[in-house]
């Protein structure tokens, strides 16, 4: 045990006999008969040296020192010219003095304790004696402290750890071996220093706080790093903790609060400090390991409280790391799943296999998500059950998933479905031949179909629109059809009924102003015209789709179609439908034509039509040349293939011209007359954009394109139309192209080839447009003279194609052509 300063041992065999005493005898003065007195009336042992060897020999075993003072006792006292700590160090003096004065100069000097020799024997020795037993009292107080701080000291430095003790500045006072073993200073350097001295810069602040604490709350704990003098830094955990000494105030050290010190113990931490680091690692790598499952994982113990659980638990319920230690793992589950999911835990605690639930996890926002739930036992290193442990997924995809494939699948159903309708609606048009029977045939097919209840063609007119065909479950819905006089809150009573507000009527009129498909998922929830709602919903309408007619610009109504299920036209049914509705349009136009050539009597219209910004219109212009229009051929990209006759104007420049236009041209036949200005030739155009031409739009409403020429940059067209045509809404066609179109003569006649009509009309229909085009490119080049004007060859390369692939496209149309007269049954010449 290191301290300042050493105290010598007291022998203990000195402190068990009666109080003794020396007495020094010298020539001045005699103590024989005060020494008596003391034997025998105070019970002290007097023993008398009357020399310094018979002193020495004696001194061991007194309790003090007795003398009479001497002069040179000024200075610290002696015997026989010998320092008294040379006699007996340990051992105190008590000089008799013969005044006041005397016992002053020897206190200073160095005497223990003095005694005034009033010339009274009995009076001195009483004196003496009460000073013997005060010194040796205080011997045998010095001796207990003496054995219990060498207690102390043995039982401190057997300590592992290091003990330590300041005064209230801060000096340390007292240590044990340990601190100088662990810090290599000697007691000497200890002695010196401070226990700022020892820890590291950083302690330093918080080891003042700790004290100030330590003098509140009694001790305190701390951790420091303890630096050695060879400068290693140990870590070590310090407690420490105010000492006192008697009452406040009491010590010379007391700070005046009771505290005469602090005192602390010092443990090195350094093997817990890599245990703790071992296990915060594998906390660590446990815990990225369980972060890393994509899944929630939980552990529960048997009273139901969390345990452990991973980041996904507080991403998927909101909670944080707090709340979830305090919650019961029940209340993350929707209240109608608890019970299941509890039965699944009680199963599981019970040593039972393991289980899984499908619930829905509750987030602290109160969203509920759907997930699966699995658990299992969890046992400790004797194998018995502690708890359960187990993860969660987030099945909202998966479910997604198993309602996008089941939505697939019933997509898949319903796209069959509805291809086998298409399939036999298609069978259907072929074989129709006029407009009533294309409609017919559409409306019955498609109202026979499940889930179809009913389909009708309107068509528009004045804004309204009027159903022209119908099939299916209609049960009079549309009886009272006529818009206005009706009184919409009593249908009951027979009165026509103003439906043209009805949902289905407006997608209907919306499909035709905007030409595009038009539905109602949901007519139970559709506003409007209350009476008709129902009306449809009695019949078992659920979702209803307005497809509009449309075929190459012209409108030919407007297709309704009734669903029994809601929604039932989704992306993909519409697609479907708005390609049928084309199909449709498409065959309701082919019936329309071959009503125009299967008519005797027809309307023939004239018109003119100006605009040379258009390529043939401003050719006719800009070289002053006659064009005549001698066929067409529509091609499947949309453009146009027109074969046109040229008078006036040498081919070459007619080919210049188009390639500055960017017009694709061929020569099929150049045939000059003899002049350079009367040369005629029939040139090829692939000119682009079919659907916006003059032949496209009189095809639209039935029209037969007859003649057309071209000449200064004006048109001149003659077409025939059956007699029912709106001449008007031909014009409002032309114009929306050609806005200075004018009508020149309108007259009904008679045909007067209208065989020769049919027949093309049939030949039209019968040969493919890469037939139709090749056919009449080879009839315009002089193929088919004799001799011929065009070979073979010639006439592949200006298709760049093989002459094999030629003649198979020509021995076709040849084949369809010859086939068509043959097989064709006229009419007789009076049939109408």
């Amino acid at each position: 045990m290191g301290s300042p300063e050493r105290v010598a041992p007291i022998e203990a065999d000195a402190m068990e006999s009666p109080a003794e005493a020396l007495f020094l005898a010298d020539s001045e003065r005699s103590f024989e008969a005060v020494a008596s007195l003391l034997e025998t009336e105070h019970g002290i042992g007097v023993r008398v040296a009357s020399d310094d060897e018979a002193a020495l020999d004696r001194v061991g075993s007194v309790d003090c020192i007795v003398r009479a003072y001497r002069p040179a006792d000024r200075e610290p006292a002696t015997v026989s010219g010998l320092d008294a700590a040379d006699i007996a160090p340990s051992i105190p003096t008590v000089i008799v003095c013969a005044d006041g004065i005397e016992a002053a100069r020897a206190l200073s000097a160095g005497a223990d304790r003095c005694v005034q020799d009033e010339g009274e024997s009995v009076a001195l020795a009483a004196h003496l004696a009460a000073a013997i037993r005060r010194e040796r009292d205080d011997r045998e107080r010095e001796r207990a402290r003496y054995e219990e701080r060498e207690f102390l000291t043995s039982a401190l430095d057997t300590l592992p750890d290091v003990f330590y003790a300041v005064d209230p500045d801060g000096r340390l006072t007292h240590w044990n071996d340990r601190l100088n073993q662990v810090t290599s200073y000697s007691d000497a350097e200890l002695a010196g220093m401070t226990p700022e001295d020892l820890v590291a810069e950083e302690d330093t602040e918080s080891r003042s706080a700790a004290t100030r604490c330590a003098a509140r709350a009694g001790s305190i704990k701390r951790e420091v790093t303890l630096h050695t003098k060879a400068g290693e830094a140990i870590p070590y955990e310090v407690t420490s903790a105010p000492y006192s000494v008697g009452k406040a105030g009491d010590s010379a050290n007391d700070d005046g609060d009771g505290v005469a010190g602090w005192c602390g113990i010092g443990r090195d931490i350094t093997e817990r400090r890599e245990r703790e680091r071992d296990l915060r690692a594998e906390q660590s790598f446990s815990e990225s390991v369980l972060d890393a499952i994509p899944d929630v994982f939980y552990a529960i113990d048997d009273r139901g409280e969390f345990l452990r659980w991973n980041d996904r638990l507080n991403e998927a319920t909101g909670y944080t790391d707090a709340e979830l230690a305090g919650m019961d793992p029940l209340s993350l589950v929707a209240s109608e799943d608890r019970e299941s999911v509890a039965e699944a835990m009680t199963t599981v605690f019970a040593g039972g296999e393991a289980q899984t639930r499908n619930s829905r996890l509750r987030r602290k926002d109160d969203e509920e998500i759907p997930y699966e739930f699995n658990g299992s036992t969890l046992t400790d290193a004797d194998g018995e059950i502690v708890g359960l442990a187990g993860t969660a997924r987030d099945v909202t995809e998966r479910r997604h998933r198993e309602r996008a494939l089941r939505y697939q699948a019933d997509r898949l159903e319903r796209l069959d479905r509805i291809n086998a309708v298409i399939r036999d609606v298609d069978r259907a048009l072929v074989r129709a031949s006029t407009r009533e029977e294309v409609e017919r045939e559409v409306c019955e097919r498609l109202a026979s179909a499940t889930p179809y209840r009913f389909a009708w063609i309107g068509e528009s007119e004045g804004g309204a629109v009027t159903p022209r065909t119908w099939a299916g479950v209609e049960d009079g819905y549309l009886d009272a059809q006529e818009a206005g006089g009706g009184d919409a809150e009593s249908p009951e009573k027979g009165t026509a009924i103003d439906r043209s507000e009805a949902s289905d009527v407006r997608t209907a009129r919306t499909a035709i102003r905007t030409g595009d498909i038009q539905v109602v998922q949901q007519i139970a929830e559709e506003s409007g015209c209350e009476p008709w709602r129902e009306a449809a919903l009695d019949r078992g309408y659920r979702s209803v789709a307005a497809v509009p007619l449309i075929y190459r610009g012209t409108t030919y109504g407007v297709l309704c179609i009734y669903a029994s299920d809601p929604n039932a036209f989704e992306d993909t049914e519409r697609t479907v439908i708005d390609e049928l509705a084309g199909t449709i349009a498409y065959a309701i136009s082919a019936a329309e034509r071959r009503r125009a050539l299967m008519t005797d009597t027809v309307i023939e219209v004239t018109l003119a039509i100006c605009d040379p910004s258009r390529f043939l219109l401003g050719l006719s212009a800009d070289l002053d040349c006659h064009l005549a229009l001698e066929g067409l051929v529509p091609q499947p990209n949309g453009s146009l293939v027109e074969f046109v006759s040229i008078e006036g104007v040498p081919a070459s420049a007619v080919l210049e011209r188009a390639s500055e236009a960017g017009v694709e041209a061929t020569v099929v036949s150049d045939a000059p007359s003899g002049n350079v200005n009367d040369t005629e030739s029939v040139v090829r155009f692939l000119v682009p954009g079919h659907d916006s031409s003059i032949s496209a739009a009189l095809a639209d409403h039935g029209g037969v394109l007859t003649e057309a020429t071209a000449e200064g940059g004006e048109a001149r067209i003659v077409a025939e139309f059956p007699t029912d045509t709106d001449v008007r809404a031909v014009l409002a066609a032309l114009e929306s192209n050609y806005p200075d179109t004018e009508l020149l003569a309108r007259q009904e006649r008679e045909r007067t080839d209208a065989s020769g009509t049919r027949l093309r009309g049939a030949l039209a229909d019968a040969l493919t447009d890469r037939q139709h085009e090749i056919l009449e490119t080879a009839y315009h080049a002089g193929y088919f003279e004799w001799p011929r004007e065009r070979s073979g060859e010639e006439l592949a390369d200006s298709f760049d194609v093989a002459k094999p692939t030629l003649h198979e496209h020509l021995r076709a149309a040849e084949r369809k052509l010859l086939g068509t007269f043959f097989d064709q049954r006229l009419p007789e010449q009076n049939a109408p």
